[in-house]
């Protein structure tokens, strides 16, 4: 609610303390990290794979249509609202919103 309410921007490292990412790497250690993880998968059954993916998968999906139905309607409001066209143009003319 923190990030959502303030909109406040983070960097990595206090994504990764917050548990928003799994890590952060250099960015020459990202491609080594994701070829030993892809092989760390590849060496689990096909078959128990696509089960775990399909069960979270399946789990959000059946969760998010009724999120996602609520989110467009809040975000049509909101995107129709006075705030909404203050933000864009205080953005535009690089000033703090007045709400």
């Amino acid at each position: 609610m923190d990030l959502l309410l303030t909109a406040r921007l983070i960097d990595a490292g206090q994504a990764a303390a917050l548990g928003l990412v799994n890590r952060v790497l250099p960015p020459e250690q990202l491609m080594d990290w994701a070829l030993e993880t892809a092989a760390m998968i590849a060496a689990n059954s096909p078959s128990a794979v696509q089960a775990v993916k399909r069960q979270v998968s399946g789990t959000i999906a059946d969760h998010a249509m009724t999120r996602e139905a609520l989110e467009q309607e809040l975000g049509d409001a909101v995107r129709a609202s006075p705030d909404f066209a203050e933000g864009i143009a205080a953005f535009r003319e690089k000033r703090q919103p007045r709400y």
